[in-house]
């Protein structure tokens, strides 16, 4: 039997008829239906998801942000002379504060160390120089953990001295959380602020401050 062009285009392009009362064709349906939510439902898992581990990153980073505190702490007699003066810096956060970089400065001139600091003050050579401290640049501060980092209690005409001269003084520390995040903590003349900071690639060697 021989089958003309024609009626081969015809049997081509006859569209299949679909049986609603066919069971093969309804359980093929359900099939596609159920896979077509489970992608969905997938999807939507998937992006819930990774707003929560977002959000739990957030959280842990929260969690251990530390924040540093600057200290005066000063004692007088009743003639108004200096009894006792310490210097401290103290991490009230959660979490340890690392410490980066330190920059002193008085009168806006940068200072490498405490005997540096004192040489720019012009504190008189008559008056000796001998301090108490606490290393601070470069170092890890505990949740809580209080330094005294400059303590003139056994040196009273030194803290007389710097005392006098203290409103022109200005300390910036950098530090970091265990996750990296940096801020930068700056004691002024006039104010005292925490800013978090980003690209910080440190301060240079000669703006280091060593104690």
């Amino acid at each position: 039997m021989e089958i003309s062009f024609f009626q081969v285009v015809f049997i081509m392009n006859k569209k299949p008829k679909i049986d609603l009362r066919n069971p093969e064709y309804i359980i093929a349906l359900g099939v596609t239906i159920i896979s077509l939510c489970a992608l969905v439902v997938s999807v939507m898992q998937t992006q819930i998801m990774k707003e929560e581990r977002e959000l739990m990153r957030e959280y842990s980073r929260a969690s251990v942000w530390p924040r540093l505190e600057f200290g005066v702490m000063k004692g007088h007699n009743q003639d108004r002379s200096i009894r006792h003066f310490v210097l401290t810096l103290t991490n009230s956060g959660v979490g340890p504060a690392i410490i980066t970089d330190v920059k002193v400065m008085y009168d806006k001139e940068v200072s490498t160390d405490w005997w540096d600091l004192f040489l720019i003050q012009e504190i008189p050579d008559s008056v000796e120089k001998y301090i108490s401290n606490a290393n601070f640049n470069d170092r890890v501060i505990k949740i809580g953990e209080s330094l005294e980092i400059l303590n003139l209690n056994e040196n009273l005409e030194l803290a007389q001295a710097f005392l006098e001269r203290l409103d022109k003084l200005s300390i910036v520390i950098y530090y970091e959380s265990i996750y990296g995040e940096k801020w930068k903590y700056e004691i002024g003349e006039e104010e005292e602020k925490t800013i978090k900071v980003e690209n910080f690639s440190g301060l240079p060697k000669d703006e280091q401050f060593g104690n």
